[in-house]
């Protein structure tokens, strides 16, 4: 009975069919193998995805791309998948980089790099280039088959005409229309969205520091163990003056702090407002036969808890090259010094982990007598 009621619709409608003119009758033909390639390939996604759940490795997700994620399978594989479905858009990934307010995205592969939209699901540029950095401000740093670092724009063609030899790793990414750009001889400057020098390459370093709630923008650029710091139009604010890193306070002021001796402040349009700024400073203390009392020179404290000595008036006596400074009678301290390798100074006073020695200082500063062939491993 079933049959036949199908038989007799299906007879129906293909009356209904041939009683059209022949151009209706291609139109509806059409939309019927339409729906009928539409239904067969949701039917396919659906086991693809059944699969996927049930049969293959299981993985991790990392890397929100605004509507796709990575997937990281315990075997090693990476993959891109749209948000929420089993299925790779692009398989056998090595890493993706991008920023959640752009839509493309660097994708690695194969030691190659293209770039990956999030609106349409698909490469908008090839893997092409040999390294790639993400997109800001319209435009993405490149390097080609020559070595030859240039900036694209969002089609992939050349936003300038100025090329760069590509020097080694560094950040080439647009911050308030200035990148930092590695010359041939490896010094640092600045560029503009045309590919010109802003800040000529003499700087070993540069950093962007920046608050978005005062909309405060500042490039700092080093030499040595010295600095200059430049607004968001170039124009210098702060002069090379010593110290090895820029930050914002609070108020908007910048600081200029430095590893061995007291840092500077500055207002945001770089007028000095105190030439000494520490962490902490703090008494020292020693004991005279009755009681503790305070000696006549004060511990000052810079970046990575590192001191130094200071008159109470202000004046600066040693370096801030000591983890600790104590007292042992009121004109005599110990100060415990830490021992880095040559040339190895700074993580010395960053991380503390070498071996420390102690220094007997009188109340100006002075070494009384040399380091103490005694050594800590600390």
């Amino acid at each position: 009975m079933e049959t036949n009621e199908k038989n007799e619709k299906s007879t129906w409608l293909m009356r209904k069919i041939s009683s059209l003119s022949l151009k209706w009758q291609i139109i509806s033909i059409w939309l019927m193998a339409v729906g009928l390639f539409a239904t067969v390939m949701y039917l396919v996604d659906i086991a693809i995805d059944l699969y996927d759940e049930f049969v293959s490795d299981n993985y991790y997700v990392t890397g929100d791309m605004d509507g796709y994620e990575v997937h990281n399978y315990y075997d090693g594989r990476k993959c891109i998948a749209k948000e929420g479905s089993h299925r790779a858009v692009i398989d056998d990934i090595e890493w993706v980089n991008g920023d959640s307010s752009d839509s493309l995205w660097v994708v690695a592969k194969d030691e190659r790099r293209a770039y990956f939209n999030t609106k349409t699901g698909k490469l908008v540029i090839p893997f092409t280039y040999l390294k790639a950095w993400r997109y800001s401000e319209g435009l993405a740093a490149v390097v080609d088959e020559n070595n030859q670092l240039l900036f694209i724009d969002t089609q992939g063609n050349p936003a300038f005409k100025n090329t760069f030899k590509y020097m080694g790793y560094f950040d080439y990414i647009f911050k308030v229309g200035m990148c930092p750009m590695v010359d041939t001889t490896g010094k640092v400057g600045l560029i503009d969205i045309s590919g010109n020098w802003v800040v000529e390459p003499r700087y070993d370093s540069v950093a962007f520091v920046s608050d978005a709630d005062y909309n405060y923008n500042y490039w700092s650029l080093m030499r040595g163990d010295s600095l200059m710091v430049i607004d968001s139009v170039g124009r210098t604010i702060i002069d090379m003056t010593p110290g090895h890193e820029l930050r914002l306070t609070t108020e908007g002021g910048l600081e200029i702090w430095h590893r061995l001796r007291p840092g500077k402040l500055y207002d945001n349009f770089g007028n000095l407002l105190a030439n000494q700024t520490y962490w902490n400073v703090k008494n020292i203390e020693y004991y005279n036969e009755y009681d503790k009392e305070n000696a006549r020179v004060l511990a000052y404290y810079t970046d990575y808890d590192h001191c130094g000595m200071l008159t109470p008036d202000g004046q600066v006596l040693t370096d801030a090259k000591y983890s600790e400074i104590e007292s042992i009678s009121e004109n005599l301290f110990r100060a415990k010094y830490n021992i880095a390798p040559e040339d190895d100074d700074y993580l010395c006073l960053i991380y503390g982990d070498y071996p420390s020695t102690y220094v007997l200082l009188n109340s100006k500063g002075e070494l009384v007598e040399g380091k103490s062939s005694v050594t800590n491993k600390e």
